[in-house]
C-alpha cells in the first residue's frame, strides 16, 4: 500500500509539474522498502550421506513483495537465487550432502526491489555414515525421522564400533535395521552410526 501510494505521488508531481504548478516532495507518512524477514526453515535435523532431504521455508514481506531465496548448505555449497515466491507462500528445496559431519543451513532473501536481507539464524542437520554392526543397550528418549532413528542413550554396546561401550551419548540406528525397540531398551543389526 506505501508503495501504490508512493506511485501516486510521484506520478501526481509530474503532472503538476507538467501543468507549470510549483512541486512539494510527499514524504510524510511515506517508508522506504524493506527487505523482507528472515524465513522459518523446517526439515530433519538428522540424514546420512548420499540421501537427499527436503526442507520448507516460508516468510512474508513487510510490503507483500515476492522475494527470492539464497541458499547456503554448510558443505561449500549454495542455490542460485530461487524464486521469486510470493509473500507468506511455502517453498520447498532438497539437498544431500556427501560427508558426514555437523551443517549449518543459512538463508538470504531480496524481495522484486532487490532488497536484502543478511543471513538468517542457522538451522542444524547432523549427517552420519551408517555402519553395519550389532547394538545393544538403553535410551532416555527417542526421535523417528524419515529414515531414521534418533536414540539418547544412556548406555550402549555397538560392535564394532570404536568405542564399543558408549555411555550418554546419541546413538543413530537405520529405521530398516533387524532390533528390538523396547520402551527404554532395544537390540538387533543393521545400520548405525555414532556421530
Amino acid at each position: 500500500m506505501i508503495r501504490n501510494n508512493m506511485m501516486k505521488c510521484f506520478a501526481m508531481g509530474i503532472l503538476l509539474l507538467l501543468a507549470g504548478a510549483s512541486v512539494v516532495p510527499c514524504s510524510a507518512g511515506q517508508s522506504k522498502n524493506q527487505p523482507p524477514e528472515f524465513p522459518i526453515i523446517t526439515g530433519p535435523h538428522y540424514g546420512k550421506v548420499n540421501t537427499e532431504y527436503t526442507f520448507t521455508a516460508s516468510l512474508t514481506d513487510p510490503e507483500g513483495d515476492q522475494y527470492f531465496m539464497l541458499l547456503n548448505w554448510g558443505d561449500g555449497n549454495f542455490s542460485d537465487w530461487l524464486g521469486p515466491f510470493n509473500s507468506g507462500e511455502q517453498s520447498t528445496f532438497t539437498h544431500s550432502w556427501s560427508e558426514p559431519g555437523n551443517y549449518s543451513i543459512l538463508v538470504k532473501v531480496k524481495d522484486t526491489f532487490g532488497e536484502e536481507s543478511g543471513w538468517s539464524a542457522a538451522f542444524y542437520i547432523t549427517i552420519v555414515r551408517l555402519h553395519p554392526g550389532f547394538f545393544i543397550g538403553t535410551f532416555k528418549c527417542i526421535t523417528l525421522t524419515e529414515d531414521l532413528v534418533v536414540l539418547g542413550s544412556k548406555s550402549f554396546f555397538v560392535f564394532p564400533a570404536v568405542p564399543i561401550f558408549n555411555k550418554d551419548t546419541t546413538i543413530i540406528l537405520s529405521i530398516t535395521s533387524l532390533r528390538y525397540p523396547g520402551e527404554s531398551f532395544t537390540f538387533g543389526v543393521g545400520g548405525v552410526a555414532i556421530p
